[in-house]
């Protein structure tokens, strides 16, 4: 029996946050190989992956190792969103309200922003052209509850989410999804390409590293 075909939406800023920070902290992740570790049982035709530079050190080679796992692997693409950064007055914790700057603290605020817009686009535009047996989620973020909802309640696919923490968030459970699966440190360790080691090419079809 054939295996049923996906495609994963990685919300790459909450998977660093949520793990990669923690167990890979000076590692890069191979995306195609960590959603087919995650999900043996399913042939995976797209990976999409919606992240930022923010949730790297060094943003330049970031954009040089995502160009080339995607010359690796061409069913691979990554959507870089744009960067807002602004300045914000937050109280203290002894206060309740910001009257004035002395009992305040200034803080330089980076947002990510059109990322979770186009994640949520593009699984239902994939949905509606129907390239897939399911459509997955990699993400603790119920902000795409809604989109779930709509693939599976109005466009009547079939929907996964892929936890990045250890409690499935209750918003997800109550869409009962098809798919159900957590994303774990062992997941991510072995998907991990160390930042001193050329960015090679486990897993991607096989192709041997340049």
């Amino acid at each position: 029996m054939p295996k049923p075909t996906a495609i994963v939406y990685i919300d790459g800023l909450n998977l660093y946050r949520r793990l990669v920070d923690k167990v890979s902290g000076d590692g890069w992740v191979d995306y195609w190989l960590l959603a087919t570790s995650v999900l043996p049982n399913f042939k995976i035709v797209k990976v999409r992956v919606f992240t930022s530079t923010l949730a790297t050190e060094d943003p330049t080679l970031a954009e040089a190792r995502w160009q080339r796992q995607v010359q690796l692997q061409p069913e691979l693409s990554i959507h870089v969103g744009r960067i807002k950064k602004t300045t914000r007055l937050y109280p203290l914790t002894a206060s309740q309200v910001v009257t004035d700057e002395k009992n305040a603290v200034k803080v330089l605020k980076y947002e990510e922003k059109g990322s979770d817009v186009e994640l949520g686009s593009r699984m239902v535009l994939d949905a509606t052209r129907n390239l897939a047996d399911v459509y997955l989620l990699m993400s603790s973020d119920t902000d795409f509850a809604p989109t779930l909802k709509i693939l599976k309640i109005e466009l009547g696919v079939q929907i996964g989410v892929l936890a990045t923490t250890d409690n499935f968030p209750k918003l997800f459970s109550n869409l009962e999804p098809n798919v159900i699966r957590h994303v774990k440190a062992k997941h991510v360790i072995e998907a991990s390409v160390k930042k001193s080691e050329p960015l090679i090419s486990q897993g991607l079809s096989g192709q041997s590293p340049q």
